[in-house]
């Protein structure tokens, strides 16, 4: 089976020039991403030979270390403007290569293929933490962060629980108690409708700011809270 690479670049002409060498010179075929949440919701379904990111189109680093820990294999930084901070930061949060953009696509080639060649013999398969999808949220359990086209929602400890806990239930009504034993832990059932109405109101308004709809958590009436369910998958 030919496993293609995964390129996450905005700009079309440069990502088609590099594909075409690839398949050309190589028979290896390329799947692009325009962003850096789109690429790693298609890591986290599919096998990608590596992962080529163009830092020069991207803004790449928010969102590094979860493409890390979701990608089996390689994951390169091409860029045009070297600096030695970002590299360092870059190679910390999991990138394997840090390289200068060329002009000649055959040293970035030759660069990969010794990259892959290491992996292939040290069989590094690192198995990724479970990524969480809705509409436009995306969210990462294992790093407490959520974003939104590829901009990161600051949320707090429960709004990021109470987001879990609904999109973990997505079409189902959850009950004001339900959310308070998940949230708040047992014994608080009868915790004021208030607190948890304060909390939903920011939790909305955050994703309204980022995601443009603020309609994504439901009233159920004198119950509590759903998720409707939508089109799109949630990955464990």
């Amino acid at each position: 089976m030919n496993i293609p690479m995964l390129a996450v670049d905005k700009d079309i002409k440069t990502s088609s020039r590099e594909q075409a060498v690839w398949l050309q010179e190589h028979g290896i075929s390329t799947v692009r991403a325009g962003s850096m949440q789109e690429a790693i919701e298609k890591l986290s379904r599919e096998p990608f030979l590596f992962t080529a990111i163009n830092a020069d189109s991207i803004t790449y680093m928010p969102m590094l270390k979860i493409m890390r820990e979701v990608s089996t294999s390689p994951i390169f930084i091409i860029t045009s403007k070297y600096r030695i901070g970002e590299q360092v930061e870059a190679i910390l949060n999991g990138a394997d290569v840090f390289a200068l953009f060329q002009e000649n696509s055959e040293e970035h080639i030759l660069l990969a293929l010794a990259v892959l060649q290491r992996y292939h013999e040290q069989k590094q398969q690192p198995k990724g933490p479970p990524i969480m999808t809705y509409e436009k949220l995306f969210v990462f359990p294992a790093f407490r962060q959520a974003f939104c086209n590829d901009i990161e929602i600051r949320l707090t400890t429960r709004e990021f629980n109470i987001l879990c806990y609904l999109m973990d239930n997505r079409g189902y009504a959850l009950s004001y108690a339900q959310i308070y034993r998940e949230v708040w832990g047992l014994g608080h059932d009868d915790t004021s409708p208030n607190v948890l109405w304060t909390h939903m109101v920011n939790l909305r308004k955050k994703i309204a700011l980022a995601a443009g709809n603020d309609g994504y958590i439901e009233n159920v009436r004198d119950i509590g809270y759903r998720l409707p369910i939508t089109n799109n998958k949630i990955n464990h």
